[in-house]
């Protein structure tokens, strides 16, 4: 069994990497001084590695880091721009000079291979993008010029001593664990910290926000490194590689996309462009899929919702501060202490909490809906056959002092008190009220789309609501869409059979949300009535689902039913599923949801702009097509 050392072990990717070889059943040693590092990032796998608290620039503690040792992670580093450009020679002597202790010790131990973490930063600004390893480089900062400088010395350890070397020029890595502010990810980390409101200050965006980004999930980085390993000698020793996600992106995109995953409505703040920082990056992954067969899994959307949710479930699970609330407490007016247990002073509690320190519990939930903070916003749906709204689907917001918060952050509460059947009550008669007033002031003809969960599927009392709210307002059954998950499908409750069978009957459609990420097994679909299949946003964002989301349209069609493309967030995006053939889409590139008060003349701008005689159709033709899959249109934003 091979022995590994870890450079940095205590560091966001030296972390991720420790972890997925002791999972893997190897034996791992670690060596970090804890600079930048947190033993934190280790919880749960600190007693199966060797940890070793050290330094790079101590040699001696390097010879006992490699003895025994085949591969070694090369991740430590003092990996801030701005900190090299303030400290040049500090920086150097853990970044350069500290890598040129650790290839001696590693020569002097006999060391088989050294896989080490350099950086897209060697670049500097390029002309081309997709940037080649073969592209003459120009480091913009001491950072770079360090990180450029260990290749070099590590080619030429190779070609001198015959240690194996690999440098992996990393782009912009993102991912759960990541500190906020922390290179090379600090964008999204950053991002995350302020909306969720731990950190001070509201986003900051440097620059104009029109920087692109190639952001690359951090279990492909750990995949690229895990192939640098093992990969043939002839093909990768003393060889540079990028390791990227092949797509581009605008950092104010990155802004957009986290805060409409967090439910952040505020605008961020400007500041000015960071020294040493490139307008554009992008990496070429031809030349690493070639030597190391290596593909990026993840996409950037698909990266997004797993880091905002790692930091949504750190907030959810810190412990309490009773002190620190007591101290709040006694600040209060006397007046409102006394009336503590009042709903309105609950919810001030809760809105100071959700605002600031993101803790909740299911009675602060509780106050708000009986306090009426709930709303519904809606997102339009494109005919992408006659470039015209079909419908429009309700989404449930929570309007929580300055945030608008989803679902997401709120559903688990509303489970726990059972308030799960009076919040889908509340829902449906709210959303068919103003149904009417959109088909009164646009067509009678437009569809109303509501999510349905499982608890409220297993109700007896469902159609009695259903028809209730259908009939109170006028709208007929037949403008309703109810969206289901694939879960909620697969499990054996004759309740839920009934309620959809009996819903069909009256005309009711049924669409099955998020389709293509939750089961296998479709048997669902020949079980339950279904009219539609929502597919999911990892199928529409990521090019190479592209003959996946073929398939699913094939599928759909010969099942007779109706497709809508989630997550349409780019130009290309759009043209992509409608040259699909998909029936309908929305996204965030057509309408964003918005409250109701909006939506009607939102609807008619967007019509106005796509009329027929402006705008004959919204389809491209294939060799249109073509082109904005070649020129990489398909992830950059409009």
């Amino acid at each position: 069994m091979a022995r590994y050392l870890i450079t940095g072990v205590a560091g966001f990717v030296g972390s991720w990497l420790a972890r997925e070889l002791v999972g893997r059943g190897e034996t791992v040693r670690g060596i970090d001084n804890l600079s930048s590092g947190s033993l934190a990032a280790l919880a749960g796998i600190e007693n199966a590695i060797e940890f070793l608290y050290a330094d790079l620039r101590n040699p001696g503690a390097l010879e006992v880091a490699c003895k025994d040792v085949d591969f070694i992670l090369h991740q430590a580093a003092i990996d801030s721009v701005q900190r090299s450009i303030d400290d040049p020679i500090g920086t150097s002597g853990v970044n350069l000079e500290g890598t040129l202790h650790l290839i001696s010790a590693a020569q002097n131990a006999g060391v088989r291979r050294i896989v080490f973490a350099s950086s897209a930063a060697v670049y500097g600004d390029q002309a081309d993008c997709p940037i080649v390893e073969t592209a003459a480089t120009n480091p913009l900062s001491p950072y770079a010029t360090q990180k450029l400088s260990c290749e070099q010395y590590l080619a030429n350890a190779f070609e001198f001593s015959g240690i194996e070397t690999v440098s992996l020029r990393y782009f912009n890595v993102f991912g759960p664990r990541t500190a906020a502010g922390a290179p090379p990810a600090g964008a999204i980390a950053q991002f995350a910290a302020k909306m969720f409101g731990t950190d001070q200050g509201g986003p900051i965006l440097y620059g104009d926000g029109t920087q692109t980004r190639d952001f690359v999930y951090i279990s492909d980085v750990v995949q690229a490194n895990l192939l640098a390993l093992r990969a043939p000698r002839e093909t990768v020793a003393g060889k540079v590689f990028n390791v990227g996600s092949g797509r581009a992106h605008t950092i104010r995109l990155a802004f957009e996309s986290v805060a409409s995953m967090i439910g952040y409505t505020g605008e961020p703040r400007f500041a000015q462009a960071r020294p040493g920082e490139p307008l554009r990056s992008l990496a070429s992954l031809e030349a690493v899929h070639a030597a190391l067969g290596f593909q990026p899994a993840v996409s950037f959307a698909e990266g997004l919702y797993k880091t905002v949710s790692w930091y949504r479930q750190q907030l959810s699970s810190r412990p309490a501060k009773p002190r620190l609330e007591r101290r709040k407490a006694e600040r209060k007016p006397l007046l409102a202490r006394q009336a503590g247990a009042s709903a309105a002073a609950k919810t001030e509690r809760a809105t100071r909490n959700v605002g600031r320190e993101r803790q909740v519990d299911a009675q602060t939930f509780a106050d708000a809906v009986r306090n009426g903070e709930l709303e519904l916003f809606y997102q339009p749906i494109l005919d992408l056959r006659g470039s015209r709204i079909a419908g429009v689907e309700a989404l449930l917001r929570w309007r929580c002092e300055n945030r608008l918060l989803t679902p997401a952050h709120f559903i688990h509460l509303a489970e726990e008190k059972g308030l799960t059947p009076l919040i889908g009550a509340w829902v449906f008669g709210e959303a068919c009220k103003q149904i009417i007033v959109f088909q009164r002031s646009l067509r009678t003809d437009l569809r109303l789309a509501v999510n349905i969960s499982p608890l409220e599927l297993e109700q007896s009392n469902l159609l009695r609501t259903i028809d209730g709210a259908l009939s109170k307002s006028g709208v007929d059954y037949s403008c309703l869409d109810l969206e289901v998950t694939e879960r909620t499908l697969v499990r054996d409750c004759s309740t839920t059979q009934q309620n959809l069978a009996q819903l069909r009957r009256r005309g009711v459609r049924i669409a099955v949300d998020d389709f293509g990420i939750g089961y296998s097994n479709m048997n669902y679909l020949y079980r339950f009535p279904i009219d539609c299949i929502k597919i999911d946003q990892s199928f529409v964002q990521h090019r190479g689902h592209a003959r996946v989301l073929d398939g699913i349209v094939a599928f759909a069609r010969a099942l007779g039913v109706r497709t809508v493309a989630e997550g349409v967030e780019t130009a290309g995006q759009l043209s992509y599923v409608t040259q699909a053939q998909c029936d309908e889409a929305q996204g965030f590139y057509i309408i964003r949801p918005i409250p109701a008060g909006n939506l009607v003349q939102a609807i008619r701008d967007f019509e106005a702009a796509h009329a027929p005689e402006r705008t004959p159709t919204l389809r491209l033709p294939g060799a249109a097509l073509a082109a904005i899959d070649a020129s990489s249109a398909w992830e950059e934003p409009q």
